[in-house]
């Protein structure tokens, strides 16, 4: 539908005919692009399908804690580091990311559908109010404010944990 709801889910065995092999960077050149073929068309489509997902997980309540990740270049030889750096998050990478995470969430109800007595699905109980005090205590420290009734509320008043004078801080 126009919300990109699920409306059916299909399992069978299946072979898959790859048009194109990407990286994440090659992936979101072709996505900005002005090119009109196939593959480019198809990767627009998932992106849109991706950012409805991801939107509606949002407004549900669900908890984005992402750091950014350090890459190394580590010398062949002596294996020290030559240089140090972040890698970069392609709004292509959030785009696999959902979907991936759609077809787990797909196989998940399937597994459970078939096994109710017997499937291990994991699940992560609520954390308790008390485990947050230390998180709490030390953003009042440096006087920011943060809200763990919920994961909507904790998430937003993380992302609102911002000193900008410190691009390393959120």
């Amino acid at each position: 539908d126009g919300e990109f709801t699920v409306v059916d889910t299909r399992y069978h065995r299946s072979l898959i005919r790859s048009r194109a092999a990407l990286t994440y960077a090659e992936a979101q050149a072709r996505i900005d692009s002005q090119a009109e073929d196939e593959v480019t068309r198809s990767l627009r489509l998932l992106m849109d399908v991706s950012k409805a997902l991801r939107r509606k997980r949002m407004e549900a309540g669900a908890l984005t804690l992402a750091s950014p990740e350090v890459r190394f270049e580590i010398d062949t030889e002596t294996h020290d580091p030559l240089d140090v750096g972040m890698y970069e998050v392609r709004e292509s990478n959030r785009m696999v990311e959902e979907l991936m995470l759609l077809a787990n969430i797909s196989v998940a109800e399937r597994v459970l559908d078939a096994f109710p007595g017997g499937a291990a699905l994991r699940r992560h109980p609520p954390p308790s109010a008390r485990m947050f005090d230390p998180l709490v205590d030390a953003l009042q420290s440096c006087g920011l404010e943060v809200d763990p009734a919920s994961s909507k509320t904790l998430g937003a008043s993380l992302d609102r944990c911002v000193r900008p004078s410190d691009p390393y801080f959120n």
